[in-house]
C-alpha cells in the first residue's frame, strides 16, 4: 500500500519544495516568532502564485506585508530580518 504525501494545511510538502520558488521573505507573529514565507508557482504557465511556510504549511496573502497561516489563523507581518 502506498503512503500518501505529507500535507500541511492543504499543501503537500513535496509540492511546495519542488515548485519554482520566487522569493523567500521573513515574517514575524505578534509574539516575535520568526517564519519564512516562500512564494512559488505550482503551475508557472498559469502565472498563479501560491504561498507556504518553509515547512510546507499553507499561508494566505492578505496584503504585501501581512499573511495568515491557514491552519491556525495566526497573522504574520513582514520583517526586515
Amino acid at each position: 500500500m502506498s503512503e500518501e504525501p505529507e500535507k500541511t494545511g492543504g499543501v503537500t510538502r513535496e509540492r511546495a519544495e519542488s515548485a519554482p520558488a520566487i522569493q523567500p521573505a521573513v515574517f514575524r507573529d505578534e509574539d516575535g516568532n520568526r517564519y519564512t514565507v516562500i512564494a512559488y508557482r505550482p503551475y508557472p504557465f498559469l502565472g498563479i502564485t501560491d504561498y507556504a511556510l518553509d515547512d510546507g504549511t499553507a499561508v494566505k496573502c492578505i496584503d504585501e506585508h501581512n499573511f495568515e497561516i491557514e491552519p491556525t489563523g495566526r497573522r504574520i507581518t513582514r520583517s526586515d530580518g
